[in-house]
């Protein structure tokens, strides 16, 4: 009910300045006929910087002789690669010839990321020879600058032929719902030009462009200072939009999924990775052939859940405030 840091009350005006706090002690209380007594117990909260796990579940079936990978991957911020890698290490120890990757609630992360997965999963010629994932689009003073001083990284993005494993995939299975954005949408276009990618679900967010975070430094001729009045603030504009080998790009409205299946989230709900499950259901049935039974709910609420971002529009012009830790 209260925090030793500064011996008030916790209340709606002065709780939010708690979470930056390094350490807090909480004293508990009992509310008791509109009043609250002291319990007697403190509880000592020490805040910790944690990275979860972008990979939140990983499944192999065997149907019928054929072995499907099933993977949910949940962003595309760093320090995954090495968890995708021993993944689809583990696809293909397993003799894996489908892959399903679930980005129904993924809004996207880094460009990196994003052609280190597109790069496992693509056939390996494509890979090898380091064809075009995308391709950039800056306003026309960048655009002439790059091409002027053949900053090609700039301009595009290769598969890359480095990474340790490769599926050498024909076709993919991806989920998709609104909440599929930005670098999930990034990697369905960029493999689309070469292999054959399914979309499951429902129309992803529609979101083709990329940030670049600016902090607040100062350069004094030797060394990057940080203004110490704003340093845990920055600015994420949005600086560039991508297209994929084909020039697709634009797409507001998102990608439309191939087969629609509607994620109902309060009925019905199934296990991630449960063939039952809607969607895997789905692509389980297009692989194998066979029909899976899904659990239908028995009765229906008129209203289904969906987890959104922010409502569509174009991205192209604008920018975030964001503050760091």
């Amino acid at each position: 009910v209260s925090s030793l840091k500064s011996g008030n009350y916790i209340e709606e005006k002065n709780y939010m300045g708690l979470f930056d706090d390094p350490f807090i002690s909480l004293q508990m209380g009992v509310l008791s006929s509109g009043v609250i007594s002291p319990s007697g117990a403190v509880i000592d909260l020490v805040a910790e910087k944690m990275q979860l796990s972008s990979i939140i579940e990983k499944k192999v079936f065997d149907i019928e002789g054929k072995k499907i990978g099933y993977l949910f991957y949940s962003d595309f911020f760093g320090g995954s690669e090495k968890e995708l890698n021993e993944v689809f290490h583990w696809f293909q120890e397993e003799g894996v010839g489908d892959v399903v990757l679930d980005l129904r609630y993924n809004p996207g992360g880094y460009v990196n990321v994003a052609t280190h997965l597109s790069s496992i999963l693509a056939p390996m010629d494509v890979v090898n020879s380091e064809k075009v994932l995308v391709t950039y689009q800056w306003n026309a003073g960048y655009q002439a600058y790059w091409e002027q001083e053949k900053q090609y990284a700039r301009l595009r993005t290769v598969f890359n032929k480095s990474v340790p494993v490769n599926m050498n995939l024909q076709r993919l299975y991806v989920f998709t719902t609104s909440s599929s954005a930005s670098a999930s949408e990034l990697v369905i276009t960029g493999l689309d030009p070469y292999m054959e990618v399914i979309k499951i679900g429902g129309a992803s967010h529609g979101k083709y462009t990329g940030s670049s975070l600016f902090r607040p430094e100062t350069y004094n001729g030797k060394t990057w200072e940080v203004d110490q009045e704003i340093k845990n603030w920055g600015i994420l504009p949005i600086i560039f939009r991508y297209a994929n080998s084909l020039g697709i790009t634009n797409f507001k409205n998102g990608f439309t999924p191939d087969y629609i299946v509607p994620d109902l989230l309060l009925e019905g709900v199934q296990q991630l990775g449960d063939p039952n499950e809607p969607f895997l259901g789905k692509a389980l049935e297009l692989i194998s052939g066979i029909n899976f039974s899904v659990h239908a709910p028995t009765t229906k609420s008129g209203f289904e859940m969906r987890v959104d971002l922010l409502p569509k529009k174009d991205y192209f012009h604008g920018s975030v405030f964001v503050k760091m830790d």
